[in-house]
């Protein structure tokens, strides 16, 4: 007598396939939770690069400030510092030339704008002629609660420069050559998702002097 063969009844092969689909439904939702974790933690990573060559930036920019007024398209002769709470115009001196090679001077006027994201415009000039025109880049794309301050000799606090009880007018005056430059900048932000920023840089040039050219549309300190 022949011994019967039993195989998997319906019932049997239903709970195999319902526990099947369960595994592989655990298993799909481990691997999108890995890819999402995976994609948050490369924006997280990218956003704090940003945020450190920012600061960095920022930070060799404004210790590099220098007193040397410039000339705006109408030829006019403007501060060398002209700041608000919220944007600063200066220029700066270290610009790098390796060996002279390119015909650029190590002066370069720079302007920080903040406000929801954080802007960088560089001319090639110091005194500009009409054609004049500004290499504006974003830094930060995020960046709000924008604020600047400065600080004079005796560390008085400003949110403008020059101090309105200085002097009104924005031309170079004998106000500006008591106090052509702020002894500091401190410049704070909200940076999501890592929060607070704040960032107090020293000006190290505070006694360096460059009279401005005679001609726009030409950089001249070389």
């Amino acid at each position: 007598m022949k011994e019967r063969v039993r195989g998997f009844t319906l019932i049997e092969i239903l709970i195999a396939l319902f526990v099947f689909s369960i595994m592989a439904m655990i298993a799909t939702v481990a691997l999108r939770r890995i890819f999402l974790d995976k994609k948050i933690l490369n924006e997280h990573i990218a956003a704090m690069n940003q945020l450190e060559l920012a600061t960095a930036m920022i930070r060799l920019d404004i210790s590099q400030m220098i007193d040397r007024p410039v000339r705006n398209n109408s030829g006019q002769l403007l501060q060398s510092v002209s700041g608000t709470s919220t944007a600063i115009t200066f220029v700066r001196t270290g610009n790098v030339n390796p060996l002279g090679y390119f015909n650029i001077s190590h002066l370069q006027r720079i302007t920080y704008t903040g406000g929801g994201s954080v802007t960088r415009a560089s001319w090639d000039v110091l005194d500009m002629a009409p054609s004049s025109k500004a290499q504006s880049k974003v830094l930060l794309s995020k960046a709000n609660e924008w604020k600047i301050r400065y600080y004079d000799d005796k560390l008085k606090v400003y949110t403008e420069w020059p101090p309105a009880d200085a002097d009104a007018d924005t031309s170079v005056s004998s106000t500006n050559e008591k106090n052509p430059l702020p002894r500091a900048v401190d410049i704070q932000f909200n940076a999501p998702p890592f929060g607070e920023v704040d960032l107090f840089i020293p000006i190290f040039a505070g006694n360096l002097h460059l009279k401005a050219d005679n001609k726009t549309g030409e950089n001249t300190g070389n």
